[in-house]
């Protein structure tokens, strides 16, 4: 069971960080359009955001795990450290 809620923390804690691009304010202006912009991450893996979204998302997102379903919904949301894009789905890091 210990072990059990060391991998959760673990993940939590992977996934707070995940979506953080490093050192960059990026706006949706700063994507190719049509296209993939492949950014980096705090957790030394790659995300590509892809435009033109599918079905009601305005960009698609591959993330380090190779999933590939998850959404932008809503994008340049200005906050006081940095700018946040709300997606659809949880992103998970490749933990290997």
């Amino acid at each position: 069971m210990l072990s059990c809620v060391r991998y959760a923390t673990k993940i939590a804690k992977e996934n707070l960080r995940l979506g953080k691009i490093d050192g960059a304010n990026v706006t949706s202006e700063d994507l190719t359009n049509p296209g993939d912009t492949t950014a980096p991450i705090l957790q030394d893996q790659d995300i590509t955001v892809t435009l033109l979204g599918t079905g009601d998302n305005i960009a698609d997102v591959t993330d380090g795990s190779g999933v590939s379903d998850i959404g932008i919904i809503a994008v340049d949301v200005q906050a006081t450290n940095g700018v946040i894009h709300v997606l659809n789905k949880v992103m998970i890091p490749n933990l290997n």
